[in-house]
């Protein structure tokens, strides 16, 4: 497992705007515009976490999702899921290797470093 954090999102604005706010809590990140190129991110160097849009051409977050899920290695994958519809929130917040719904444009960078940096401590107190 790498340290790094994969930005799954096909805008490129929302990939920027995250890459540095995860830059500002000097964390490495890599990008990918969609499920299929996540996916084969994933495989070949597992990060500590990723961060999926749902919404995507090719293969959307949901179909990566069920993907991960129906292989062991991947299972315990923390996944921030991005959403731009608050309603579902509550229900994508239960879908297997979900530790966090954020509401797309509407989050601070503090929500996002209290979400993923204890993965990045783990790793750190282990070595």
């Amino acid at each position: 497992m790498a340290d790094y954090v994969l930005i799954v999102d096909d805008d490129e604005n929302v990939r920027r705007l995250l890459v540095d706010m995860l830059n500002r809590m000097d964390i490495d990140s890599k990008e990918a515009e969609n499920g299929a190129v996540a996916f084969d991110a994933i495989s070949a160097d597992m990060p500590k976490v990723v961060i999926l849009d749902l919404m995507m051409p090719v293969m959307d977050g949901f179909s990566l999702l069920t993907r991960l899920q129906g292989q062991s290695a991947y299972r315990k994958l923390p996944v921030v899921l991005l959403s731009a519809i608050a309603d579902n929130a509550k229900h994508m917040q239960n879908l297997p290797g979900v530790i966090a719904v954020l509401r797309k444009g509407r989050f601070e960078a503090s929500e996002l470093a209290d979400l993923i940096q204890p993965y990045f401590e783990a790793a750190e107190d282990s070595t």
